[in-house]
């Protein structure tokens, strides 16, 4: 198996937290860390190298190592959360499009005949769509922040 190997280049160890948040990442960091997987297969192994001018402690590096797997925990987290929210919204909508499609189909006026139609297409088309299309990249991105939550990380300290 292949193993996208991504190297971080940073002048101060504090380039890599949040500006207003020292229990955070920056999220540039976050960015170029996912950024960087893009492209690459989504079953291949990540290791990070950081390497810095600044030499890191035992603790600190356990501390860096714990906030980028945490933060994508947290991430794969969000994602499962509003895929239970949006779920029942897309089971309504298709409720809503079948009931729309089929009750056309009973009205004898015409003009009401088409627009009910529409209508229920235009919902089932809208969940067909999200099923179809957004799923795959949310499972993608749900990947990627799994690798990315349990990557192996090494520190490099270059003097």
């Amino acid at each position: 198996m292949e193993t996208l190997k991504i190297e971080i280049d940073l002048e101060k160890k504090d380039n890599l937290l949040h500006p207003f948040n020292n229990n955070s990442l920056n999220k540039e960091l976050v960015n170029f860390l996912y950024e960087e997987c893009v492209g690459h297969p989504k079953h291949e192994k990540i290791e990070i190298l950081i390497k810095s001018e600044e030499r890191f402690t035992k603790n600190e590096q356990l501390k860096t190592i714990n906030l980028i797997h945490s933060y994508f925990a947290k991430e794969i987290d969000e994602e499962i959360l509003i895929k239970k929210i949006t779920q029942p919204y897309f089971i309504t909508i298709l409720g809503i499009g079948l009931f729309l499609t089929f009750f056309a189909f009973l009205t004898g006026n015409s003009f009401l005949k088409e627009i009910f139609l529409i209508l229920g297409w235009l919902s089932i088309w809208e969940v067909v769509s999200h099923f179809l299309f957004e799923e795959r990249k949310k499972r993608l991105r749900l990947k990627r922040y799994y690798l990315l939550s349990r990557c192996d990380i090494s520190f490099d300290n270059v003097e």
